[in-house]
């Protein structure tokens, strides 16, 4: 079985556009100059980014997701985040939690 979605591009320091965009796109394969069986959905947010790279409490965290939230909403594409299943459980990230919901309800509960 070959992999059929990667979601490996991203920016862990911050959230963003690493690929330029927030659409999925075939990947190339440089060295033999084809179009892989490969799509990329690039990576736009991870929790990490807002929590340990930026150093954001969780209301700036909040606002930030929410932010690119609603600019890949706008272009209606694909937005494609990582929480790591180790901080949602645990007391650490407790005080974020509730972004990880928010996404969920797109910012509308």
């Amino acid at each position: 079985m070959e992999m059929e979605i990667d979601s490996t591009v991203g920016y862990p320091e911050m959230p963003g556009f690493r690929c330029g965009t927030c659409y999925d796109f075939p990947v190339f394969n440089t060295l033999t100059r084809k179009v892989l069986q490969l799509r990329e959905m690039p990576l736009v947010m991870m929790e990490r980014s807002l929590t340990g790279y930026m150093g954001l409490n969780p209301r700036e965290a909040s606002l930030e997701a929410e932010k690119i939230y609603l600019e890949v909403k706008k272009h209606k594409g694909n937005f494609v985040f990582l929480w790591h299943n180790s901080t949602l459980f645990s007391e650490e990230f407790k005080p974020y939690r509730f972004i990880f919901e928010q996404i969920f309800n797109g910012f509308h509960a």
